[in-house]
């Protein structure tokens, strides 16, 4: 028999906090020996849940990819997809996605209430800086607006103690008068823009405090809804008598898509789990590099006995 009644083979996922915390867990035992590596395998597109938002142009392509791991590592195609082909693929939304959408849209309520907070505290420090700078001038306009006022008064004085009238001091306390003038309406205006500005960074500052609650709140109910590590199956191939499947359950993006299948396919392919973390066909996701695929030195080992030996 090339194939065994039941051949259960999964790829486990471990959520904890931001989803990327991985915990042991056992997995299910195959309950027999895995099929012989074909030349080719071939694969179709099941049912696929319009929830996952994912296109089948863009899911053959992943499913290519993680295809040609294995292919490039024996030097000749193994996966390819039919419309008839002998696995079937499928993504059937569960609880383990729900629970992995659910948490990334926290988190991206949460990074975008960050967002909004740095705005509300950048406009707070530049409202800040503006009424420095505003008090600093003022408080050297206060000084002059004195200076002139002394020099004014010490005229008068002078005048009334002396008896003295000059046509030259005539016209410097003209002069400075105006100048006092000017500077007392320049005053009014600078003490109104401080008000204004005082009142502002009020505004902001409660505002900062308010968001600053609500970012709060929302890291209190990330923590208290996905802190407690949570034990999900991302991906199985399944194969008996009549049926080969992989299904896939949950994946966070595209990249981890890609690594799920490809274990998925090495299953298909006749390979069972390996002791390596980093490795595609360890039985945990967590230390393998997603962002740059490529197979182990004991995941070549592997299809090279499956396929060449």
């Amino acid at each position: 028999m090339k194939y065994p009644f039941v051949l259960y083979s999964c790829f486990l996922l471990v959520f904890g906090v931001a989803g990327d915390i991985f915990g042991q867990s056992a997995e299910p035992e195959d309950s027999s020996s895995t099929p012989d590596c074909p030349r080719e395998l071939t694969w179709q597109i099941g049912d696929i849940d319009p929830r996952f938002e994912i296109d089948t142009s863009t899911l053959k392509t992943i499913m290519q990819a993680a295809g040609s791991l294995w292919s490039g590592a024996v030097g000749a195609p193994l996966v390819a997809y039919s419309d008839s082909g002998a696995v079937t693929l499928n993504l059937i939304y569960g609880k383990s996605q729900e629970f992995t959408d659910n948490e990334q849209l926290l988190s991206w309520r949460i990074n975008k209430m960050k967002v909004k907070h740095l705005a509300l505290e950048q406009k707070y420090e530049a409202s800040f800086n503006d009424h420095r700078k505003r008090l600093t001038q003022h408080n050297q306009f206060l000084g002059l607006h004195a200076k002139k006022v002394n020099e004014y008064n010490w005229i008068l004085i002078r005048r009334g103690d002396e008896n003295i009238v000059e046509e030259e001091e005539k016209e410097r306390v003209n002069a400075l008068k105006k100048e006092i003038k000017q500077l007392q309406l320049k005053l009014n205006q600078q003490k109104d823009d401080l008000n204004k500005l005082a009142k502002d960074l009020k505004r902001f500052s409660t505002r900062v405090d308010e968001v600053t609650d609500q970012v709060n709140k929302l890291i209190f109910s990330y923590k208290d809804r996905f802190s407690t590590a949570q034990t999900f199956y991302q991906g199985v191939y399944i194969a008996d008598l009549n049926n080969r499947k992989i299904n896939i359950y949950a994946f966070e993006n595209l990249d981890r898509l890609k690594l799920v299948l490809a274990h998925e396919i090495g299953h298909a392919l006749g390979l069972g789990h390996t002791d390596e973390p980093k490795s595609i066909m360890h039985y945990k996701m967590g230390k393998q590099n997603v962002r740059n695929l490529t197979l182990t030195e004991q995941d070549v080992r592997a299809i090279e006995r499956e396929c060449l030996d």
